[in-house]
């Protein structure tokens, strides 16, 4: 097979040019149905439209013998030289394929590339699982915005998605400070429709609100959990220092030093470099006290490991609201697909592709 490519700036007769290579493959044969053969695609509908006028035209003047040729003379020695046949073999074919392509205008394949992958897809809506009248939707956005504001007031109604969705708006303002809800969760929505993120909520999109809801309270168990852990090693930390009867002077580092630590662990921050550097060495002390710094550091430890399981746990949080959130908003856009019997343009080379990769090569 071989390829010709035409460069051109505007105005340059693009148009003129591939009309006639139309020509040269629909009247290379005596055979007025050949037009059925052959498939032009454009990239807008009026750039398709414009190529069918022109198809038109130049049949009707090459298929009228009354009509001079004028303006298409030269258009009908390209394809007499091309085809090798004479003006009159010309015209009597050019007349003949005109009047089928009349008779039958909807096998003129003349479309745009949505158009045509939109009519491969019809034929194959069985083999696609997908209603064989659907219409086509361009403007994903607008049917995800109508599937954010559906889960907004079905969240109104719910106590589990309400829920959820408080928890969603809590996190975001803990993360950014402030949130305009809705216009946050058009955003985020937009992951729904990104092909590299969609598997994810696909995977995910039969899992009930309640499964994410008992997600989350097994994680706050395990939080409070953690915490308890915290404050418990904190407070064993002060007993020790207490028990000892030292204060700042004691350690290395002074104010900065141990004796600055357990506030620290109940406020959830993390610690000093200089904290991490007397915790790897094990020496709290100025003058040895080996029975202290090994209980220091073994409740120092505990309280770290609880400290990063606890940002594990606010990591997986942002991540858990989201997915149920986004979730919740799928389920309301798929019911708006059903609903309107509609195919986001996207969904089309999804379905194709699933289809091709299921078959046996």
């Amino acid at each position: 097979m071989s390829f010709q490519v035409y460069r051109s700036s505007a105005g340059s007769g693009k148009t003129t040019t591939l009309v006639l290579e139309y020509l040269k493959l629909i009247l290379r044969f005596d055979q007025k149905n050949q037009f059925k053969h052959v498939l032009a695609i454009t990239f807008t509908n009026k750039a398709a439209n414009e190529m069918k006028e022109r198809i038109f035209e130049t049949l009707e003047i090459l298929g009228d013998t009354n009509k001079p040729l004028d303006n298409i003379q030269f258009m009908s020695d390209a394809l007499c030289k091309h085809l090798h046949i004479g003006e009159d073999v010309l015209r009597e074919r050019a007349q003949k394929t005109l009047l089928n392509i009349l008779h039958n205008y909807a096998d003129i394949s003349v479309s745009t590339i949505d158009s045509f992958t939109s009519s491969v897809v019809r034929s194959f809506a069985f083999d696609l699982k997908i209603p064989f009248q659907f219409q086509i939707e361009l403007n994903q956005k607008k049917l995800l915005n109508e599937a954010v504001d559906r889960y907004m007031h079905a969240a109104c109604d719910e106590e589990k998605e309400s829920k959820v969705l408080i928890e969603y708006i809590r996190e975001r303002i803990l993360e950014k400070g402030k949130v305009q809800i809705r216009k946050d969760l058009e955003e985020a929505s937009k992951l729904l429709l990104n092909d590299s993120e969609a598997w994810r909520f696909n995977e995910l999109q039969n899992m009930e609100m309640q499964t994410y809801l008992e997600i989350i309270e097994k994680l706050s168990a395990h939080k409070r959990k953690a915490e308890n852990q915290i404050d418990f090693c904190a407070e064993a930390v002060v007993l020790l220092i207490e028990e000892r009867g030292y204060d700042s002077s004691a350690f290395h580092s002074g104010k900065n030093g141990l004796i600055s630590l357990p506030n620290k662990l109940k406020k959830r921050e993390s610690i000093t470099a200089t904290h991490q550097k007397h915790f790897e060495k094990g020496e709290w002390t100025k003058k040895p006290d080996t029975d202290f710094n090994a209980a220091v550091n073994a409740h120092v430890g505990s309280a770290l490991n609880s400290l990063q399981a606890i940002r594990k746990i606010n990591l997986f949080y942002k991540n858990v609201y989201q997915q149920a959130t986004l979730n919740a908003i799928q389920k309301h856009y798929v019911e708006l697909k059903n609903e309107y019997n509609v195919l986001p343009i996207s969904d089309l080379n999804k379905r194709i592709s699933e289809v091709i990769l299921s078959e046996p090569v």
